[in-house]
C-alpha cells in the first residue's frame, strides 16, 4: 500500500493524539492516587497521636489487659488496625489479631524507624491479615527513652476500589475524546493533502516534459501561495528554457564556426562534444558518444589526452599534426569530472617565427665580420689620431663591443632556440660551480663584494649540457655583478626531493614588482641608462631563460628594490 502523504499525517495526528490522552490519564491516576495516599497518611498521624495521649498511662501502669481490650474497641470504631509492639519488638496489643499469634515485629523497616525516635512509615502486604496495609509508627516516649511504638495502619483496598473506578472513567472520557479527535483529524488531514496531492499529480505532468499545466488555489493560506507559486514557477520554466534553447542554438552555431579544434571529453574518455573543426583536424565525423581511444586516429592528440588525465589540471603543448603545428591545450573543468582540449593552429606564427629566427641568425652572422673588421681598423687609428680625436675613437669602439656582444647573444638565443650543437651528458654541477666562482672570485673582490659559494656535497648529477650550464651561471653572476654596489654576492646549490635548486642572490639594487613579469624577454632592461653604460644587451636573462627550459628545468625570481635579487633554478635530478 502505498505510504501517502495523507496518511502519514493522520497517523501522525492520532498517535500524538493517543500519546498525550495515555499521559493524561495516567498522571491523572498518580495525581489522585498520591492526593488521597497523603491524606490517609495525615490522617493515621492524628489517630497514632491521639491514641498515643491514652495508652501510655496504661504502659506506665502495666495495664496490659485494658490496653488490649482499649485498642480492639478503637479498631471497631475506626476501621483501622491499631498495634503497641514494644522496644524489644513483642506485640503488646492490636485490634486484629491475638498478641500471642502474632510474631515478633523488631525487624519492621517502620517499627525500626521508630524505635529511633522518629516517625514511620511502609506500604506493604500484611502476612497476617492476606492484605494490601499503609503502616504508620510514632514512637512511644516515656520519661526521655523509647519504650515501644504506636503503629494505625490501613487497608488500601479501598484506596485501590475508588481509584480503580475513577481510571475506569478516565480511561472512558480519553477514549470520547480519542474518538473526536480522530474525526476532527482526519478532515483536517485530507483537507490539507488534497492540494497537495494535486499539486504532486502537476509536477509529475511537469517532469514529463509538459508545461501546459495548471493548479487551481482552493484557499487563501500557505498552501495556496505555494499553488500559485508553482503556476508561476511553471511559467517562468517556459521562459528560462525557450532562452535556454536559444542560447544553446547561438552556442552550438559558435563552437561550430570556431576556428580551433574543441573537444569536452568525461571522466572515462568518452567524447561529449566536438566541433566541425576538430572533425575536419582529425579527419573523423561523428565522435560524441564514443571512446577517444578508439575514435582518434592521431597519436599525437592521443598521447597528450593520456597525459592530460594523469596531470589532473592544465596542460599545454605544441604538436604537429601532418604539416600543421598546433597548441594543444587540455583543462580540468570545475566539476573535476569533464576535461576539455583546444586545438589552435599556429602554423602561420611557428611560419612567420621561423623565418624571423633565420633572418635574426643571418644577419647576426653577416654583421659579425665587419663589426669585426671595424674594431680591427679602430685599433689601428688609435695609434695614429691625435689626442684630441682619441675621445671619439674610443666611443667608436666601446660602442663596436656592444654591437659585438649583441650579434653574440642573438647568435646564441638562434642556436638555442633551434637546439644545435647541445651536447647532454652527465654533470657533477658542483664541480661547474667551484670552477665559475674560481673564475669569477678575484673580480668580485676588487669590487669590494663580499663572495659566498655554498654547495651541498650531498648532491645528485644533471643531464646537461656543460657549455649551456656554465654560460647561465655566467650570465646570472654577471647581472649580479652588474646591478650590486655593495655587499655580497651568493651562489648556493642543494638539492630538493628529486631537483637540483642552484641560486644566485645578490644585495643589489632589486627588481621593481612591474618588470618582473618582463624581465626574461628579449632586449628587456629595467634600467636602461644603466644598462647603456655598462655595455649591457638585454639578452642575458633571455639566454638563461632558454638554457633552463632546454634543460626541462624551471627558472623563478624574487626581489625587492633596494634590498637584491634571487634566482633560482631547479633542474631534475639524475639518481
Amino acid at each position: 500500500m502505498k505510504n501517502t502523504l495523507f496518511i502519514k499525517i493522520l497517523l501522525g495526528f492520532l498517535l500524538i493524539t493517543f500519546l498525550l490522552i495515555l499521559t493524561i490519564s495516567t498522571l491523572s491516576y498518580q495525581i489522585i492516587r498520591s492526593h488521597y495516599l497523603e491524606t490517609l497518611r495525615s490522617y493515621l498521624i492524628d489517630k497514632s497521636e491521639s491514641i498515643l495521649l491514652n495508652v501510655t498511662p496504661m504502659i506506665r501502669e502495666e495495664r496490659y489487659t485494658e490496653l488490649d481490650d482499649y485498642i480492639k474497641q478503637q479498631g471497631k470504631i475506626s476501621d483501622y488496625r491499631i498495634t503497641i509492639i514494644n522496644d524489644q519488638g513483642k506485640v503488646m496489643a492490636d485490634s486484629e489479631s491475638e498478641i500471642d499469634q502474632m510474631e515478633n515485629h523488631r525487624d519492621r523497616p517502620e517499627i525500626v524507624t521508630a524505635l529511633q525516635g522518629v516517625q514511620g512509615e511502609a506500604i506493604r502486604h500484611s502476612s497476617s491479615l492476606e492484605t494490601g496495609m499503609l503502616y504508620r509508627t510514632i514512637p512511644l516516649v516515656l520519661e526521655g527513652e523509647v519504650i515501644g511504638v504506636v503503629r494505625v495502619s490501613a487497608f488500601l483496598t479501598d484506596i485501590d476500589t475508588l481509584i480503580s473506578s475513577l481510571g475506569r472513567e478516565i480511561f472512558l472520557l480519553g477514549l470520547v475524546f480519542f474518538l473526536l479527535a480522530s474525526s476532527f483529524i482526519y478532515y483536517f488531514s485530507h483537507r490539507l493533502t488534497r492540494p497537495i496531492r494535486e499539486l504532486s499529480t502537476a509536477s509529475k505532468i511537469v517532469s514529463r516534459g509538459n508545461l501546459d499545466v495548471t493548479v487551481s488555489p482552493r484557499s487563501r493560506d500557505d498552501i495556496g501561495e505555494l499553488c500559485s507559486n508553482f503556476n508561476s514557477m511553471v511559467i517562468r520554466i517556459r521562459e528560462l528554457l525557450s532562452e535556454i534553447t536559444d542560447s544553446k542554438n547561438a552556442l552550438d552555431t559558435i563552437i561550430n564556426t570556431m576556428q580551433e579544434g574543441l573537444l569536452v571529453l568525461n571522466d572515462r574518455g568518452k567524447i561529449e562534444l566536438s566541433n566541425s573543426s576538430f572533425n575536419r583536424i582529425t579527419e573523423h565525423q561523428g565522435l560524441s558518444g564514443k571512446f577517444y581511444w578508439e575514435a582518434i586516429r592521431k597519436p599525437e592528440i592521443s598521447e597528450f589526452i593520456r597525459e592530460m588525465y594523469d596531470s589532473e589540471g592544465k596542460l599545454s603543448r605544441e604538436i604537429v599534426i601532418g604539416n600543421d603545428y598546433y597548441i594543444c591545450s587540455g583543462l580540468t573543468l570545475p566539476n573535476q569530472r569533464s576535461r576539455m582540449i583546444l586545438l589552435y593552429n599556429i602554423t602561420e606564427l611557428r611560419t612567420l617565427e621561423l623565418v624571423k629566427r633565420d633572418m635574426v641568425a643571418n644577419v647576426s652572422h653577416e654583421l659579425r665580420s665587419p663589426l669585426t673588421a671595424i674594431k680591427g681598423f679602430a685599433e689601428t687609428l688609435e695609434d695614429e689620431v691625435t689626442s684630441s680625436g682619441k675621445e671619439y675613437l674610443n666611443i667608436i669602439q666601446r660602442n663596436i663591443d656592444r654591437l659585438i656582444n649583441i650579434v653574440s647573444d642573438l647568435l646564441s638565443l638562434s642556436r638555442l632556440d633551434q637546439k644545435i650543437l647541445l651536447e647532454f651528458q652527465l654533470l657533477d654541477i658542483r664541480q661547474i660551480i667551484d670552477h665559475i666562482a674560481h673564475i669569477y672570485r678575484e673580480r668580485i673582490k676588487n669590487r669590494q663584494l663580499h663572495f659566498i659559494v655554498e654547495t651541498d656535497v650531498n648532491v645528485s648529477s644533471i643531464k646537461g649540457d656543460e657549455f649551456k650550464i656554465e654560460q647561465l651561471l655566467i650570465n646570472l653572476l654577471e647581472n649580479a655583478i652588474q646591478y650590486t654596489e655593495k655587499g655580497f654576492i651568493k651562489i648556493s646549490l642543494k638539492q630538493e626531493e628529486r631537483f637540483i635548486v642552484i641560486q644566485v642572490e645578490d644585495s643589489g639594487l632589486g627588481i621593481p614588482e612591474k618588470h618582473k613579469d618582463r624581465i626574461f624577454e628579449r632586449f628587456y632592461v629595467v634600467d636602461k641608462s644603466r644598462s647603456k653604460k655598462l655595455g649591457g644587451t638585454g639578452l642575458g636573462l633571455a639566454i638563461v631563460k632558454h638554457i633552463v627550459l632546454l634543460h626541462n628545468g624551471s627558472l623563478t625570481l624574487k626581489s625587492e628594490t633596494g634590498k637584491g635579487s634571487c634566482f633560482t633554478v631547479k633542474f631534475p635530478a639524475i639518481n
